[in-house]
């Protein structure tokens, strides 16, 4: 029994030491691959081993490329060349790393491998280096200690270079000279309304906006995701009191006194009562941390309003996009593609991409978390893309477009049968109806279906080529009529007649312009009036010339 003890202790050793190479043999392949991050994009030269195609990278400014070229066999040694330029060359690991890239890296390269002087692997690429978009600015409250004039607001961003900064109260704005971006307004001119101030680049714009809740609206709770870094401010307002609202945080009440806003002093987090034809209480956090998630209440006369506040430090992006849109040549001018974004903590990046590989930056102005974004440049059918990216996370979405003409119908004309051919974006039903030929012919009713049929599949992109045919036995009455639908509208050709008892002295196509079954009997009896009554008149007009003569 004592030898026992001696082997289970062997055994977990040998355990352990399993468990150690199994480690060291992880974090090794971990560092042979490539892992995109926050501060570099990878190209796998593996992924391209079969492709003569010429590759587009897309990544933002201040971020490095990471050509990894492990899938190569052998010991190449690389080359990353622009123009007639050799930039880098790989050393006797597997990867070439650049600078941090900017706009003006944005060009037509070469990467060059080869291997005992033979060239193992060439590919052209091309770099497109994009701008950021500004990040969020904050939100905070200056201007706090004059009894005489009402606090500020103050919207500062640290981007660079500097972005421009927008309120959406614009009143009395004033811009602060400082090498950040800095801006304030008057708390005075948002009596009934949130404030939002905004940043904005020539890439795009991001917003911070405050959380107001009045007591007399009817919301009790407001959610509020936010990043560390970010800025917090919660303002609780009613225009009829003589009282102040206090707060809570997680059901303890905070001390106006000792968290009292104060000019040139920033404070974690600090409480400002403010008087004008509202009454107002903020409660601001200049920077928030994992720390200030929690229900942060504001009471007043037995009322409550809370916002449930998170702090996340994981971003998050995504979108809704249809998978397809059709739309007509003739309306393609006021069709857009639209989208449902929904993003943490802000967008990096966002554009469109048309099939001919244009690409064209969101405009969307004045959001935040949630904001949806349109592309309204539509001119050919193709694959549209849209291209996002926050907090290093990235996705991507494509839509089809089918921009389709005016349908047009090809007719033949068989023996006592018809046969149309039609080009038509698809999915497409079309339908033959019959008319008989006592009916009028003129209301739906008297028209009913003999045939039909459904596409779903297109041959190429987004057109199929519908060929159907009908004989005069499969029709009801003597008059046919074809018709097709889509998502686009209904089309039918004009009405043509057939012998339904598949008789051949009737011949096939007899045009039916006015759907009246009556119309030969008319045209038969009302020419050969017309012709009597000419003749008539012509003999009566030689009858008078030669009663005159002989006169």
């Amino acid at each position: 029994m004592a030898v026992w003890p001696k082997a289970e202790k062997a055994r977990k050793d040998a355990s352990l030491l399993l468990c150690l190479l199994g480690v060291l043999y992880t974090v090794g392949a971990e560092i042979n691959t490539c892992v995109p991050s926050d501060q570099m994009e990878c190209f796998n030269t593996y992924d391209y081993l079969d492709s003569s195609d010429i590759v587009s990278i897309r990544l933002l400014d201040g971020k490095k490329l990471n050509i990894d070229v492990n899938g190569l066999s052998g010991s190449p040694v690389c080359s990353w060349i622009r123009g007639n330029r050799t930039i880098m060359k790989s050393d006797t690991s597997h990867f070439m790393i650049t600078s941090p890239l900017s706009e003006a890296d944005s060009d037509q390269y070469t990467l060059t491998c080869s291997d005992h002087k033979t060239t193992i692997f060439s590919k052209t690429l091309i770099l497109h280096v994009l701008r950021r978009r500004p990040t969020k600015p904050r939100l905070l409250l200056t201007d706090v200690g004059n009894r005489l004039s009402s606090a500020c607001f103050m919207c500062i961003s640290e981007d660079i270079p500097k972005p421009t900064i927008a309120w959406s109260i614009n009143q009395n704005v004033k811009d602060i000279s400082d090498e950040k971006a800095k801006s304030k307004v008057s708390t005075a001119y948002s009596e009934d309304k949130e404030v939002m101030c905004c940043a904005t680049n020539t890439e795009g714009q991001e917003c911070t906006q405050s959380y107001d809740y009045d007591f007399d609206a009817k919301e009790t709770i407001s959610n509020v995701t936010l990043s560390p870094g970010d800025s917090l401010l919660l303002c609780c307002k009613m225009r009829k009191s003589n009282r102040y609202a206090t707060w809570r945080k997680d059901g303890e009440e905070l001390n106006l006194d000792s968290l009292k806003c104060q000019n040139n002093q920033i404070k974690e987090m600090c409480l400002l009562t403010d008087k004008h034809a509202w009454k107002r209480s903020y409660l601001s956090i200049p920077k928030v941390s994992e720390k200030h998630s929690g229900i942060y209440t504001c009471s007043l006369n037995n009322k409550d309003k809370s916002f449930h506040v998170q702090v996340q430090a994981e971003g998050f992006v995504s979108a809704q996009l249809d998978e397809r849109l059709n739309v007509l040549a003739e309306k393609k001018a006021g069709a857009c593609l639209e989208a449902k974004l929904s993003y943490h903590p802000a967008l990096q990046l966002c554009y469109w991409e048309d099939p001919d590989g244009n690409v064209i930056k969101c405009k969307e102005t004045w959001a935040t978390k949630h904001r949806t974004v349109k592309f309204c440049e539509l001119k050919t059918s193709g694959i549209y893309k849209l291209f996002l990216e926050a907090a290093g996370k990235k996705e991507t979405k494509e839509i089809t477009v089918c921009v389709a003409d005016k349908t047009e119908f090809k007719l033949e004309k068989g023996n006592n049968s018809l046969t149309y051919e039609v080009e038509i974006v698809a999915p497409v039903h079309f339908t033959w109806t019959s008319c008989k030929s006592n009916d009028s012919c003129k209301t739906r009713t008297s028209w009913h279906k003999v045939a039909d049929g459904y596409e779903e599949h297109p041959d190429e992109l987004c057109v199929k080529n519908v060929k159907s045919s009908l004989n005069g036995s499969q029709a009801a009455g003597f008059y046919v009529k074809f018709c097709v639908k889509n998502s686009l509208g209904i089309w039918c050709d004009q009405t043509y007649g057939l012998n339904t008892t598949a008789s051949p002295q009737v011949s096939a196509g007899f045009l039916h312009p006015d759907s009246s079954p009556s119309m030969p009997l008319i045209v038969g009896i009302v020419i050969p009036l017309a012709l009597a009554f000419i003749v008539a008149m012509v003999l009566c007009y030689f009858f008078r010339k030669k009663r005159q003569y002989q006169l």
